[in-house]
């Protein structure tokens, strides 16, 4: 298993997510901000030319130039992805819109040369729901252009913009045409409607810009526990659409801030402040009133101990700061949950799951 290296993250208490510079979405918690975590491989792509007669693009590779930033008092994520030849920018908004379990990415293409701009923005998905690779089923919902994938408990619909190119395929067969990641590097995606096991899918959205026009796509990712639930959500938040949810999540943001104890402080170190303050309302969970450490990023323990968890040292100096800073009710809560968690032996374990179960320990 991969040791992942965020570079933002992203959540509203319900889900948690990790980003890469480059608008890799390398974890989505769900359905808790600490378990599980749904994402192999999630990654943004750009094909150049005509389907066949064109050039396949990823954004880590070294053709883009990137730069990534919070917008200024929020948890929403802006990647700047620049094209030098053909002249292009490619921007990511990535958030997660309050009270949902859902993360939204607003992409705009825009044509920064002198003449017309033909290609096709392609978005790859390999998701292990529950954490579970094998044992999936994915299928385009053609009536309504969206992608539904399941695993008993677990289930995800990803669209938004309606695709004009799409793709389920088979995970195991990288690099073979079994797969839907193999099928993107012409620019054109086969049309597979479904596949289970060990799978994968793919959207396409061709593009067509002059000079200085530019398109937005709007990708959403819908988690629920059933189909049902699911697509009411994914739905929903479709018709509400991307700029609105990001507006509402602006809203949140500022709303949360605006409950801070001020502190006088220099100008840099207020910034500060109040992106500590943000951060820390995404390690708290919202059904739970635990905090976690930090977004898991080495599950296998492979360069440290694991800090996608529950320490009760850490939960007490986040809900402490909190407390501190005007956010008073964390506290409370926080010490119902450890009555709620406190071994028979009046101890408490290392480490524990958000939902009160104990994590590996030493």
């Amino acid at each position: 298993m991969a040791i992942y290296l965020p570079t933002a993250a992203i959540g509203n208490g319900q889900v948690l997510a990790t980003l890469g510079g480059a608008g890799e979405i390398m974890a989505f918690f769900y359905p808790r901000i600490d378990f599980a975590q749904n994402v192999h491989e999630c990654l943004p792509a750009l094909y150049v030319g005509d389907p066949s007669h064109g050039t396949f693009v990823w954004t880590f590779g070294p053709q883009f130039q990137r730069q990534q930033e919070y917008v200024s008092d929020t948890n929403i994520v802006r990647t700047e992805l620049t094209l030098s030849t053909p002249p292009l920018v490619m921007t990511c908004k990535d958030f997660c819109p309050p009270d949902t379990s859902a993360l939204v990415r607003i992409v705009t293409i825009r044509n920064t040369g002198d003449g017309d701009f033909r290609g096709t923005f392609l978005h790859y998905f390999d998701l292990n729901l529950g954490e579970v690779a094998v044992k999936q089923a994915v299928r385009f919902i053609a009536d309504e252009g969206y992608v539904l994938q399941y695993f008993r408990d677990v289930v995800m619909a990803v669209g938004g913009t309606r695709p004009d190119l799409w793709r389920c395929g088979k995970s195991t067969d990288q690099g073979l045409p079994a797969s839907a990641k193999f099928d993107l590097y012409d620019g054109h995606l086969n049309g597979q409607p479904e596949d289970i096991g060990q799978v994968d899918f793919a959207l396409g959205y061709r593009l067509k810009l002059a000079p200085g026009e530019q398109k937005h796509i709007e990708i959403i990712i819908s988690a629920e526990e059933s189909h049902q639930r699911t697509s009411q959500q994914f739905l929903n938040l479709r018709s509400i659409g991307a700029e609105e949810l990001l507006s509402r999540t602006v809203q949140d943001n500022q709303r949360w801030l605006q409950h801070r104890r001020p502190v006088s402080v220099p100008e840099s170190l207020q910034q500060a402040y109040q992106r500590a303050l943000l951060s820390l309302s995404m390690l708290a969970d919202a059904h739970q009133h635990s905090f976690i450490a930090a977004p898991e990023f080495d599950p296998a323990y492979l360069r440290c101990g694991g800090y996608g968890y529950c320490w009760p040292r850490d939960a007490t100096h986040a809900a402490l700061a909190l407390h501190k800073a005007g956010y008073e009710e964390y506290l409370a809560g926080l010490a119902d949950w450890y009555c709620r968690v406190q071994l028979p032996s009046g101890l408490w374990a290392q480490r524990y799951w958000a939902d009160g179960q104990i994590a590996p320990s030493h």
